[in-house]
């Protein structure tokens, strides 16, 4: 064992002489440190519904709120666009009593997929359909930005991992 820490402390010594040795012994603290520190545990990706009832809905709908899981209540449609310009990952939902029956206006963020609008949208007349309140042609969309849905090159995805490393 004492020969294993002399030749040990041999190599420190030498190595400590040499630049990339100083490098190479940073780098893991430093990594160490951003994980700790900077990285958060956890990133919510989840999103939140903006809920906005007219009277005559809310009177109609009495328990639609507790079947929207993650939802915030709001009074108006311009309190719902200025809320969701402050966080993306939200869409709107307006419920609005027209021809004796609940319609609703869903407000999208404009970056969704298809696939994300079909789901939430179908969810949402789904839920409708439980309540037996309104038909599901009564469901409108507005899309509030207008994202261009531009596809990054696999050489360009790889530069973040280049400089990481």
């Amino acid at each position: 064992m004492k020969r294993f820490l002399a030749i040990f402390k041999r190599d420190v010594l030498v190595g400590s002489k040499n630049y990339f040795f100083i490098v190479i012994m940073i780098l893991p603290i430093l990594m160490a440190l951003l994980v700790s520190f900077v990285v958060p545990e956890e990133i919510d990706v989840k999103t939140k519904a903006l809920v906005a009832f007219d009277e005559q809905a809310k009177n109609q709908l009495p328990h639609l709120d507790q079947l929207l899981d993650e939802t915030i209540l709001y009074n108006s449609q311009a309190e719902i666009r200025e809320a969701m310009k402050e966080d993306v990952n939200t869409y709107g939902i307006v419920f609005t009593k027209e021809n004796g029956k609940v319609a609703a206006e869903v407000i999208f963020q404009g970056y969704e997929s298809t696939q994300q609008r079909t789901l939430i949208l179908e969810s949402l007349k789904a839920m409708l359909n439980v309540e037996n309140m309104m038909a599901s042609e009564n469901v409108k969309t507005i899309e509030l930005g207008n994202y261009t849905k531009t596809r990054v090159p696999f050489n360009l995805q790889l530069i973040p991992i280049f400089i990481v490393m």
